[in-house]
This record gives structure tokens, sequence and C-alpha cells, in this order.
């Protein structure tokens, strides 16, 4: 093997931790997107009080921040609350705009919901980071 050919494939070992994470992140915003759109259809069906639309709509920030934060910690396996936290930046920018579409301005609870993506996001990095498969004894 080359020295070029080594330096390129070392490169591109490199970049692709990154390349993961965008990934993460925006199957993280899609699924925000989707638990919204899921969770308003099964209200809709359900004819729910106007009472349940808070909490089902920080579920469906909640879960897809976990979930993002625990891919990214898996991945990175470092750092796991500061990548957690960074793949939660494109779902906070879906739910600005989402928040803005349909209210034409940032509403009450946006910077509560922010908050509590970013929490979670971390949440999700540091488990992701100290969860380990189960360890074959021999």
């Amino acid at each position: 093997m080359s020295a070029k050919a080594k330096k390129r494939t070392d490169a591109s070992r490199a970049a692709s931790p990154w390349k993961g994470l965008v990934l993460i992140a925006a199957a993280a915003a899609a699924l925000t997107v989707g638990c919204f759109f899921l969770s308003a259809l099964f209200l809709l069906r359900q004819d729910a009080p106007d009472g349940m639309l808070t909490p089902f709509a920080f579920l469906s920030v909640v879960l897809p921040a976990l979930l993002a934060g625990f891919a990214a910690g898996k991945q990175m396996k470092r750092s796991g609350w500061l990548y957690g936290a960074l793949c939660t930046l494109p779902e906070i920018v879906t739910l600005c705009a989402l928040c803005v579409a349909m209210h034409g301005s940032a509403g009450k609870l946006l910077a509560a919901a922010v908050g509590v993506i970013l929490v979670c996001g971390a949440v999700g990095g540091i488990l992701g980071v100290n969860l380990r498969r189960k360890r074959k004894y021999r």
C-alpha cells in the first residue's frame, strides 16, 4: 500500500464518526416530526382533551432526543453528554420551525422544551457510553 493510499484511508476513518453523528442527528429530527404526527393522529382519533396535548408533545421530543444521544454515545464511546447534546441541535431547529409554522412565533414552552431536549440528549449520550453489552464469561 502506497503512502498516499494509507494517508487517504486514515483521513476517511477519522471523518467517519462525524458522518455517523450527522446521520444520527438527521434521523432524530425526522423521528421528532414522525412522533409529532403520530401523537397528533392518536389524539385526534381518541378525541382527547386539550390537557393531553402538552404531555404528548413533550414525549414526542424527549424520546427522539434520548435515542439520538444514546446512539451518539455508543458510536463515539467518550464524551457522551457532549455528543448527545450536539445530536439534538437539528431536532431543536425542527421544533422551532414547527412552532413558528404553526403559531407564527415562539411559544411559551419553547425555551423549556429546548432545555429538556438538550438534557435528554446529554443523558442519552451518558447512557450510551456507560451501558455495555452483557459480557460473556467463560
